[in-house]
């Protein structure tokens, strides 16, 4: 069949790659190049002035599976841990959960704390502007967002799914089991981040450094220019 015409399988994380080889790949016909972001475009802003209120990030595709929902009952934990509207979830993306994450926002009078900006065509200035960058997913490759934010020195709390645990370490964000209660221990990492700008700080240098070193889209290019020579 068609796999045996097949030369080389390209995997984007060691989870992909082992799931190749258990699927009885030999080692020999898989490549590893890690998913690549523009260093250049994606970086660290210099603005340092100090905002009103704390930003949180989601930004992606209000799909089931991104599991946008989940954004509304971790706004209200927060605001019950906070006591206070002091940040604000701001949403950037587009799909078929956006009239229901809207709908539900508004039920729950939370609309003094999210923030719609629908489909985002330059996602570096806002990624950068953001305190954290949150991911509910609950099933996820290697995302680009999480890349992106990490390159931007902006710290992340994740579901711990896929290959997120390859990118995402204490060091630069923080997992969150899926399970039940997630999005009080969602509300709750978030907060502890807030609460602590110099651990923030620290998470975002972090991170930054492990793109520069790990996921560089120039060495990814160069990866893949190597297959085809």
């Amino acid at each position: 069949g068609l796999a045996a015409q097949i030369d080389v399988r390209v995997a984007v994380s060691d989870e992909v790659r082992s799931r190749l080889l258990a699927c009885g790949t030999p080692e020999s016909h898989i490549s590893l190049v890690r998913n690549g972001v523009d260093l250049e475009r994606f970086h660290p802003s210099l603005e340092s002035a100090p905002r009103e209120r704390k930003q949180i990030l989601f930004a992606g595709r209000l799909d089931p599976i991104k599991r946008p929902s989940l954004l509304v009952d971790i706004a209200g934990e927060l605001l019950c841990l906070r006591k206070k509207a002091d940040f604000v979830f701001v949403v950037a993306g587009e799909g078929p959960e956006a009239s229901s994450l809207r709908a539900r926002v508004r039920r729950k009078g939370l609309e003094g704390v999210f923030e719609f900006h629908g489909h985002v065509e330059d996602m570096p200035p806002l990624i950068a502007a953001a305190d954290i960058v949150l991911l509910t997913s609950r099933s996820e490759g290697v995302p680009l967002i999480i890349l992106e934010s990490l390159a931007c020195s902006t710290p992340v709390v994740a579901s711990k799914v896929g290959a997120l645990t390859e990118v995402v370490d204490s060091s630069c964000g923080v997992l969150i089991e899926p399970a039940g209660g997630e999005a009080s221990a969602f509300a709750a990492a978030i907060d502890r981040l807030l609460n602590h700008p110099d651990i923030c700080r620290k998470m975002g240098e972090s991170g930054r450094k492990k793109v520069v070193a790990e996921y560089d889209l120039r060495r990814a290019r160069q990866s893949y220019a190597r297959l085809f020579d």
